[in-house]
């Protein structure tokens, strides 16, 4: 079968997943977009001295059986679905990519492929474990996003991390490590609040300088903090969702982007970017590239689509 990577259209964007070196070994046929490493200064002749092909965008979505996009599709690219297309890459079919899984997905017959955070096949109304894909298995992805919110927010909002610093860090996990590491290496007054001391922290909404949440919720009708709770917090705080969790995890709230990454309400702060490791896409690619060849596309493409 054939895999098409097609190249990200989100602002920003510049990471590139499978690079030359990495794709050797690989069963299926590989089809690039045409410039599909240039944020890298990566030729398409490096590609195709691999084994692999290079096709314009359009003729990856009319030849290709599954389409690889690190992020969800965007709509521009709806025109060029297929019916029983593929597609894989942190795809969020409940989150960021709803509209295309609204849109389409039943629509076309598709399949997807979701490596956001455990890997899940989707395919009408069947949600099916990838249980060879180790869970969490691009985690230092997840580590970047925390510790590249953090760093790009105060950068942002021009402020300085200082041992005065009181910095509250919410959930345990990959996300919520990377914010804890960087602010740690600041020498802030930093505490993790883990789900169930998350009584405690509400406690404590008026002391905070900066509020960093890693967390994604299972019941987005029960946020961590409610538009009654935003309330406490200190004039000046800066809120960052690092999970991106948008109007979930602190009710009310809206995405923002690279280009516009804060705005304000109620004296408040919000950072709400949800491809914050974007930033450091050099240093990211290349911990992308071997996760993914070796827990992705170590298996055929079939192999995903005969678990339906």
């Amino acid at each position: 079968m054939k895999i098409g990577f097609i190249k990200p259209q989100s602002p920003g964007e510049k990471r590139v997943v499978l690079l030359p070196e990495d794709i050797g070994g690989v069963i299926d046929e590989l089809y690039f977009e045409k410039g599909y490493g240039s944020s890298l200064g990566i030729e398409d002749i490096e590609y195709l001295n691999r084994g692999a092909r290079i096709r314009n965008r359009k003729e990856i979505f009319a030849s290709c059986d599954g389409i690889f996009s690190l992020k969800p599709i965007e709509t521009e690219d709806y025109e060029l679905v297929r019916d029983r297309q593929v597609f894989i890459g942190g795809q969020q079919p409940q989150a960021a990519g709803k509209d295309f899984f609204d849109t389409l997905f039943l629509q076309k017959d598709l399949y997807i492929i979701d490596t956001d955070i455990k890997t899940r096949l989707y395919h009408r109304d069947k949600i099916v474990p990838v249980k060879w894909v180790q869970d969490y298995f691009s985690w230092e992805n997840s580590v970047m996003a925390g510790y590249a919110a953090i760093y790009h927010a105060t950068l942002s909002h021009g402020i300085l991390i200082t041992p005065q610093t009181r910095i509250a860090v919410l959930g345990t996990g990959n996300v919520a490590q990377g914010a804890f590491k960087f602010s740690s290496q600041l020498g802030a007054k930093v505490r993790m609040f883990y789900r169930r001391t998350l009584k405690d922290f509400k406690y404590t909404l008026g002391l905070w300088d900066i509020i960093v949440s890693g967390i994604k919720l299972d019941d987005p009708s029960q946020p961590v903090l409610s538009r009654e709770d935003q309330r406490l917090l200190k004039p000046g705080c800066l809120v960052i969702d690092a999970a991106g969790e948008a109007g979930v995890t602190f009710a009310g709230t809206h995405f923002t982007n690279l280009e516009n990454p804060i705005y304000e309400e109620d004296r408040k702060f919000y950072y709400i970017v949800t491809n914050t490791p974007a930033l450091f896409y050099r240093s990211i690619s290349e911990l992308l590239s071997q996760a993914f060849r070796l827990n992705i596309f170590d298996r055929r493409l079939q192999d995903y689509i005969n678990l339906v």
